[in-house]
């Protein structure tokens, strides 16, 4: 009896799994699970259960599908560096991790670091970036000074990402270091 089920199991089991592609399942009857002989028969059969046919929705059977994960603005990297004499300037990107069908603006300030503006560096007076709809990248410059004296040590500028239209989250890299690096040629 036993290999009869056991049959007819793996038939259905065989076309449930054919079916699959085309989106048909067939329901499985729950069975009983026999023992060998008359002697070992249990009071509580233990069902076979059938984990192959389970149709069950994750979404705890709601058909609204889950909402898309947010949007988050950030720096594409949290550092960068420039040598004096040697880079006229640098360009720090900022990204959006999708697209979006509206307008999204973000600024960018100069939160801390050693170095100062206008002597090591200069920004553009615009600290706005704005995306228009599908744009999911955006870059200011930082414009590099030559200057002639000599400092022993490099200068940091660190950036920060504020008042972002519309309400959106910032990512992990939310800040950014600039490291400028002294000109070798003005060592005395």
């Amino acid at each position: 009896m036993l290999r009869w089920i056991l049959l007819i199991l793996s038939i259905v089991l065989f076309q449930n799994c054919a079916n699959k592609k085309r989106g048909v399942l067939l329901p499985l009857i729950p069975l009983v699970q026999e023992t060998s002989s008359p002697s070992q028969k249990s009071s509580n059969p233990s069902p076979i259960s059938n984990t192959t046919n389970d149709v069950s929705n994750t979404n705890n059977n709601n058909d609204t599908p889950p909402p898309p994960p947010p949007v988050l603005v950030q720096f594409q990297t949290t550092s960068s560096s420039a040598t004096e004499g040697t880079d006229s300037s640098v360009s720090i990107v900022v990204t959006l991790s999708s697209h979006l069908d509206t307008v999204v603006s973000v600024d960018y300030q100069v939160s801390g670091g050693t170095a100062s503006s206008p002597s090591d560096y200069t920004l553009s007076t615009t600290t706005t970036l704005t995306f228009n709809p599908g744009e999911t990248q955006k870059s200011f410059t930082v414009t590099i000074i030559d200057n002639v004296d000599y400092v022993p040590m490099s200068r940091t500028v660190i950036f920060t990402l504020t008042n972002l239209s519309p309400a959106l989250s910032l990512g992990t890299n939310s800040t950014h270091t600039l490291t400028i690096h002294e000109d070798i040629n003005d060592v005395p």
